[in-house]
């Protein structure tokens, strides 16, 4: 038998005994790299998980848990990054207003069973892939329809159920045609084999990597709760340059239509042509794969960024190059220490740069600082993730760190790659949220960076004015927006996630800053 139908034929297996497996089990007990090593251990309350523990490095020993709440706190991750039987990462994730997971990280350091590192990041509930895959434009769409298959769907509120783990809403049968059951059917498995042949190419057989794990989690999902596929949400939803958008939690609910977590919405403006073109559907595998990973908790900024570079390795593009795949398969099989080894950080800042998605290691970077504050290293790459043709903010970040510390050739090279760009416009105002972002991470003082962007708030708002309403270079709007999102980014680590010294004072009572964005 080839792998692949190796491959195939166990996703069936597995998918047929999560349907017959007793569903009032308290405990099952996996094997999923097949090395006669326990490697994962669930715990039942009817049809719901109430804990989670792995053995993700093969000695038969507990080394990752997750215990599920239903209530404010939604969960609670604690990981044993070294192996050496205590646990020294703890995540515990709670509600945080209507739209925001809020995530407090508690890290051992030096592994001495104390905990020096706690630190706040809030994320969106709603997850999105930022796209221009799918079209915005809204063209004329083919409203055909068979009689059996729209009678099935309206018997079903509108969706139509499939035996393989998903709802479809009718909609995206008349967007991208009545072969869409059997695009999501391809996708799914594609999507498996995949991530099942990563374990076997990349990692020693007695690991429980990620490739191994999200595969069996998506079995699970589409076997217990299967994923409601919409392409039918227009009103209220802002789509530029959205492909597709996901929930990561119950917590998430769409109103229009009414659904509930997992669910996965398709911009509702459909392919550019009708009916889509090959290269449409491709990339609307890519989209319905990356935004499946989402429903499986995973979030943008939020430990590996499996959705993205799982998508790139098992949905590569003809224009991808081999260093770009490879990047790409290495993070998705996710087999580094934690999402904090500087080993993961320059893979991913690597990949991002390749795939023209750096804002993603940015937000990974800012967290990895927040964890080793001033650490020169990581400094450097956030300087990488700032530096680029539209931003002048990486060139001086590295102007500051060069000038402030004695650096090793790696430090060095780091900073030539965030110098390469040598940005005219808009110099004031990157200088400024460069050393607003030094004395945050470096120095870990909120106020100081306040005080700073406060103390220059007329200078910038007039840069930045004239960056935006430039009639002699179109470009200078991107410089000016990539400017302001770092300073919201740099407002919202202070006043949401308190980070920094003197950060607590801070909380939204500047009448003057909050002025000043609420202008930008």
């Amino acid at each position: 038998m080839s792998l692949d139908k190796k491959i195939k034929h166990i996703f069936f297996l597995v998918l047929l005994l999560s349907f017959t497996s007793n569903s009032f089990a308290k405990t099952k007990k996996y094997d999923l790299n097949k090395d006669g090593v326990i490697d994962r251990t669930d715990y039942w309350n009817g049809k719901t998980l109430l804990k989670r523990q792995e053995d993700r490095n093969g000695d038969g020993k507990v080394d990752f848990e997750v215990v599920y709440f239903n209530t404010e706190k939604i969960k609670e991750e604690k990981s044993d990054t070294n192996y050496d039987g205590h646990f020294d990462r703890i995540k515990t994730f709670e509600k945080f207003q209507k739209k925001y997971v809020r995530v407090l990280y508690q890290v051992d350091k030096d592994f001495d069973q104390k905990f020096e590192r706690e630190y706040y990041e809030t994320f969106e509930l709603d997850q999105k892939d930022q796209t221009d895959c799918i079209q915005e434009l809204k063209v004329e769409i083919d409203n055909f329809v068979s009689n059996g298959i729209a009678a099935v769907a309206g018997a079903n509120e509108g969706f139509l159920p499939t035996n393989f783990g998903y709802s479809v809403d009718q909609e995206c049968l008349q967007d991208w045609g009545n072969n869409f059951p059997t695009l999501l059917e391809q996708t799914i498995q594609t999507g498996l084999q995949c991530m099942s042949r990563l374990h076997e190419s990349l990692s020693s057989p007695s690991t429980l990597t990620a490739g191994l794990r999200n595969s069996k989690d998506l079995v699970d999902l589409l076997s217990t709760s299967p994923v409601t596929v919409v392409c039918s949400e227009e009103e209220g939803y802002n789509w530029e340059g959205i492909a597709g958008h996901a929930s990561t939690s119950p917590e998430r609910t769409m109103t229009s239509p009414s659904v509930q977590h997992p669910f996965i919405s398709i911009n509702p403006k459909g392919p550019e042509v009708t009916p889509a073109n090959s290269d449409e559907l491709y990339e609307l595998k890519r989209t319905i794969f990356h935004e499946n990973l989402h429903n499986l908790g995973y979030r943008h900024g939020e430990g590996l960024e499996f959705p993205y570079a799982c998508e790139g390795c098992c949905f590569p593009k003809e224009s991808h190059t081999d260093r770009e795949k490879i990047l790409a398969c290495k993070i998705c099989n996710g087999d580094y220490p934690s999402e904090d080894s500087l080993e993961y950080l320059n893979d991913f800042v690597e990949y991002s740069d390749i795939s023209y998605r750096m804002g993603q290691s940015y937000r990974t970077l800012r967290r990895s600082l927040k964890e080793t504050p001033a650490d020169i290293d990581r400094l450097t790459l956030l300087a990488i993730t700032q530096g680029d043709v539209f931003n002048p903010i990486g060139f001086e970040l590295a102007k500051i760190i060069s000038e402030n510390n004695q650096l090793s050739p790696y430090q060095e090279s780091n900073l030539v790659e965030a110098r390469k760009y040598a940005p005219i416009e808009g110099r004031q105002s990157g200088a400024i949220v460069a050393q607003a972002m030094y004395e945050i991470y470096v120095n870990q003082d909120a106020t100081a960076a306040i005080e700073l962007i406060t103390n220059n708030k007329d200078m910038m708002k007039a840069e930045l004015d004239l960056l935006k309403n430039s009639t002699t270079d179109s470009t200078h709007s991107y410089i000016a927006d990539s400017i302001e999102e770092a300073l919201d980014e740099t407002i919202f680590e202070v006043w949401i996630n308190k980070y920094g010294n003197g950060a607590e004072n801070l909380s939204m009572q500047s009448h003057e800053l909050n002025t000043f964005f609420e202008l930008l």
